[in-house]
């Protein structure tokens, strides 16, 4: 995954959640007690629970590090919760939601996003 403006905060641990935009086609996958378990595009699992991705800067740049995904939630980006900033790596919302607005564009700030919340692997 991709970590361009987050980086540091995801090395250092502050970081344990990211918001992705729900793209068409996208459908959760659910276990028995309505908990997402995977993220599905096109037959493929995107994001699945248990599973570790590599940490990048940027597109083609080489992983840096490796996460371990724990949780998928799917709400409103207006929904995110001031705990759910804190695990973003921000000290509010209003922080959280200016940078959103940078990236994405205020038009984002209603869009539906899987809420990711992972934790650092060690490296070995």
């Amino acid at each position: 995954m991709i970590f361009q403006y987050t980086l540091e905060q995801v090395l250092s641990g502050e970081k344990t959640a990211t918001s992705r935009l729900v793209k068409p086609g996208e459908s959760a996958e659910y276990i028995d007690n309505g908990r997402i378990e995977a993220v599905r595009l096109r037959g493929r699992d995107k994001y699945r629970i248990g599973k570790t991705y590599a940490v990048q800067p940027s597109r083609n740049e080489p992983a840096v590090a490796r996460i371990r995904l724990l949780s998928i939630k799917r709400q409103r980006v207006s929904e995110t919760s001031a705990e759910e900033t804190k695990m973003e790596g921000f000290d509010c919302r209003e922080a959280f939601f200016a940078q959103w607005r940078d990236i994405h564009g205020k038009d984002k700030l209603n869009a539906e996003v899987w809420l990711l919340t992972f934790e650092l692997v060690p490296a070995e």
